[in-house]
């Protein structure tokens, strides 16, 4: 009167039914219902999980109904899969460990394994892992480059490295970036290249400017490439004199106006200095400006006698620059006596002499120009030594 589902292996009902023949003699009719396994409900499982950098676990429950066993019931069991290990207990609690961290997989790489389990009565039921593959970030360098600028626009380069478990190394996102200091490009293998936009003169010693330029590994992974470039000391164009001046009978002095044009200091900006030198001091101030001063009147100079001194200045970069002065002799009118006599004349023709004196500073003293003069009243000679 049921299905007697209930009866397991091992288990049975009996029953004797007492009938007769027509003629009243009893007999019996025995009825056993022996028990089989009546095969559970038994719930699957079936799982997603993404890969990170270490060993991935995920768990769960199974659950079984049985008509001829306890419900929830299983046979614990213990299974090593190629992609990682799975055990489950009595109560159906199942927990999966992955046997690496499968970094290698990228996105929409995955691996799958199914393992079979049973309730307490055998009936089988399957629990799948899947390891989903995700982007794993690569080890990528950077680079900080620092260079000088020079009169052209400078330029440098280098490579970056990467390290990838689920890309190739060293593979990069192609890319060409302009900056504010210049532009640079990035090729597939990593090797990169800036160029600046100009030679920034403008920068001097302990001038700089800096940019960081971001770039990729192919799997986005960013990195930095720092450029600097260092100003430099740009030589300016200083302006040079050459002055001639002729002695006179005091020392005399001179003086000018330098230029400079800078492009990494204001034009026309001078370091001060005062130098003696061998014919004279020569000062220039901030702008450029100076003044040589004699140190004598340099009478001993005669006409196209002449003493030259070369002066060097520099612009307040310290660009060398020169003043060359030029003293020039001239003449310089000797001291010279005079005579004054008074003779009687006789009977026959007079005569008369002396000696006159010279004193010169830029000719021997008593130094005469010979001369034979034929005169109204008479000749006079005089030579070499004013006699």
């Amino acid at each position: 009167n049921s299905a007697f589902n209930q009866l397991n292996i091992g288990d049975k009902v009996e029953e004797t039914f007492t009938v007769s023949s027509v003629d009243g003699t009893p007999s019996t009719i025995k009825v056993a219902i022996n028990g089989t396994n009546d095969a559970a409900t038994v719930s699957s499982a079936t799982v997603a999980i993404d890969e990170t950098d270490k060993a991935v676990t995920t768990s769960g429950t199974l659950t079984s109904n049985d008509v001829d066993n306890p419900d929830n019931a299983f046979t614990p069991d213990s299974i090593s899969g190629t992609n990682g290990d799975l055990t489950i207990d009595a109560n159906g609690h199942w927990v999966f460990t992955a046997n690496s961290a499968f970094n290698q997989l990228n996105v929409g790489d995955k691996v799958e394994e199914t393992f079979t389990v049973s309730s307490v009565d055998g009936t089988p039921s399957t629990i799948k892992v899947t390891i989903n593959g995700t982007n794993d970030a690569a080890t990528v360098s950077s680079a900080t480059v620092a260079i000088d600028e020079t009169d052209k626009a400078v330029t440098t380069s280098g490579t970056l490295t990467s390290t990838d478990v689920d890309n190739p190394d060293n593979a990069f996102t192609p890319d060409s970036i302009s900056g504010t200091n210049g532009d640079l490009t990035i090729d597939a293998n990593g090797h990169w290249m800036f160029t600046a936009n100009s030679a920034f003169n403008q920068l001097n010693v302990g001038d700089k400017v800096e940019e960081t330029f971001t770039v990729s590994s192919v799997d986005g992974t960013p990195s930095t490439i720092k450029v600097t470039i260092n100003g430099t000391n740009d030589t300016a164009t200083v302006s040079s004199a050459t002055v001639a001046i002729d002695e006179t009978d005091k020392a005399v002095t001179t003086s000018g106006t330098l230029t400079s044009t800078d492009v990494d200091n204001p034009d026309n900006t001078f370091a001060p200095d005062s130098i003696s030198g061998t014919n004279g001091d020569l000062t220039i101030d901030a702008n450029g400006h100076w003044v040589f001063t004699a140190n004598s009147a340099f009478n001993q100079l005669n006409v196209g006698d002449k003493v030259e001194e070369t002066f060097t200045v520099s612009s307040i970069d310290g660009t060398p620059s020169t003043i060359k002065v030029t003293i020039n002799g001239t003449n310089d009118a000797a001291t010279v006596s005079s005579a004054t006599v008074a003779i009687d004349e006789t009977d026959k023709a007079v005569t008369t002499s002396g000696t006159l004196t010279s004193t010169d500073v830029d000719n021997p003293d008593n130094a005469f120009t010979p001369d034979s003069i034929a005169g109204t009243n008479g000749d006079l000679n005089i030579d070499a030594n004013g006699h």
